[in-house]
């Protein structure tokens, strides 16, 4: 018998084919079971190890051994015509039961809904309330989507690192390009709420845009070890399944900003020529020259963002000033998480209002082109003494340096309706979902506007959307309506 004969009647293709599917399996299932442990790295690259090593030893025991009925014997001392169909025949279906689950993997991986994580930002400014709409669901493939004009997504950047600890430079990273991205006059971005809500989604890219209404998605990753950094990009177009641009940067932690500034320029120019539009280049300053300081003002300004452990935050923003008292967005982002202190931390007793104003002004004293600063001290008017009308100028002030600032879009409408200006108040809260349509609490705000307007059906649909993500405010305006029903 030659020897593709005995390979044959041995069952070694079987039982390789066998082996490589079922590995496949064990890879994806180890995959998607070790997740939530965020496990380092290595951990699923030493399980692709143990099944490449395996493989020769699984078709050297295929040659050697054989299975029978009464278990595993050498071959040299059983005769295989009493048995080797069946053998076979079991292997086949053992095969295709395998083969069936990788095609169920595969679907399930690109077509079921993921655990999507409620993003908690109200713009790309620093000021964030928490509570953001889960990723909507998306459009039928199938079914037409009104995509935005010049519309793009940034995706939170997947961190690599060693250390999971470290999503929050990543994230920091995402959002700063983000924010530059905003500044491109023409440019369509979607709020950091509504695309960090897609983190860990495994439906495909042209769902995600689809949800999101963009022609545009921008994803990447980043790598730190130590004071070296790798970034890897790629700007896709998800209908039409093209990358329109990808690269990697290999630098020092000191060359950040000038990597955020490369990336934001190679994307608007590939943009540029994809959409045929005049979009002009943007430059990113990152407002300090200390990359220490800089560290602990992302650290910070993540657990602001995410509302989680509050006093660490702020902690890590004054570390930030004292590290550069020159830094004027870590002093912006310490005016803010002041700002709401007492709001989710009724116990403290720190003067939380005086720390978040003389924070805003120093923020302000170093530029005076800051948003937030403005609407922080807008909200402490009482402690200013300013009142409504210099509350109404400082939000005016923060929406004048940034209009994407839905933030301050909120707070104004907020202070237009305890006037008692109920059109502008409503406009200010249309504004901010404009600009953040996952935003809840401006969402709710609207709700309420509406009720005193006498739509009351349109103010308790608006209302019930927010329900349905389980977000409530203190807000006691629906009451009466719901004891009536």
């Amino acid at each position: 018998m030659s020897i593709l004969g005995k390979l044959k009647s041995r069952n070694v293709f079987r039982v390789g084919m066998l082996y490589i599917v079922a590995c496949w399996v064990l890879i994806q299932v180890a995959d998607v079971a070790l997740q939530p442990f965020a496990p380092p790295e290595w951990v699923i690259k030493f399980v692709v190890f143990l099944c490449f090593a395996g493989f020769p030893f699984a078709i050297w025991l295929s040659w050697t051994f054989a299975l029978t009925p009464d278990g595993l014997r050498l071959e040299r001392y059983i005769d295989r015509s009493s048995y080797q169909s069946r053998i076979g025949e079991k292997m086949d279906y053992v095969i295709i039961a395998l083969l069936a689950a990788v095609v169920g993997l595969e679907v399930l991986e690109r077509f079921m809904p993921g655990a999507i994580e409620g993003g908690d930002t109200a713009s790309s400014t620093v000021v964030a309330t928490p509570a953001a709409a889960p990723a909507p669901e998306p459009e039928p493939l199938l079914g037409p989507v009104e995509v935005l004009p010049n519309s793009i997504a940034v995706l939170p950047f997947e961190n690599l690192s060693e250390d999971p600890a470290q999503a929050y430079f990543s994230d920091g990273l995402a959002d700063e390009l983000l924010g530059a991205l905003t500044r491109v006059d023409g440019l369509n971005v979607t709020s950091r709420t509504s695309s960090f809500a897609f983190r860990g989604d495994r439906r495909g890219l042209q769902q995600i845009a689809r949800a999101l209404r963009v022609a545009h998605i921008l994803q990447g990753s980043v790598r730190r070890a130590g004071d070296r950094l790798r970034v890897t990009v790629q700007l896709v177009d998800p209908e039409a399944d093209l990358n329109l641009w990808s690269d990697s940067y290999d630098r020092n932690l000191d060359d950040i900003f000038l990597v955020q500034e490369e990336i934001a320029n190679a994307i608007v120019a590939a943009l540029r020529a994809e959409l045929g539009e005049g979009l002009q280049s943007v430059s990113v300053a990152g407002g300090t020259g200390n990359i220490d300081a800089y560290d602990l003002y992302l650290r910070g300004r993540e657990l602001f963002i995410a509302r989680e452990n509050l006093p660490t935050a702020w902690e890590l923003l004054n570390q930030a000033t004292q590290l550069d008292p020159g830094f004027a967005r870590a002093w912006e982002a310490l005016a803010a998480t002041h700002s709401v202190a007492f709001s989710w931390l009724p116990e403290e007793t720190l003067d939380h209002d005086a720390l978040a104003l003389a924070a805003a002004r120093r923020a302000l004293e170093i530029d005076p082109s800051l948003s937030t600063p403005h609407a922080v001290i807008a909200m402490k008017h009482e402690r200013t003494g300013a009142g409504y009308t210099g509350a109404l100028e400082s939000l005016d002030s923060a929406i004048g340096n940034d209009p994407r600032n839905a933030t301050a879009h909120l707070w104004r409408g907020i202070k237009l309706k305890e006037l008692g200006y109920m059109e502008a108040a409503l406009a200010d809260f249309e504004a901010c979902l404009a600009i953040d349509e996952a935003y809840l609490n401006c969402r709710q705000w609207r709700a309420a506007t509406l009720l005193v307007l006498g739509r009351v059906q349109e103010a308790i649909a608006e209302f019930e959307i927010t329900l349905e993500h389980n977000f409530h405010s203190s807000s006691d305006a629906f009451v009466p309506y719901y004891a009536k029903t």
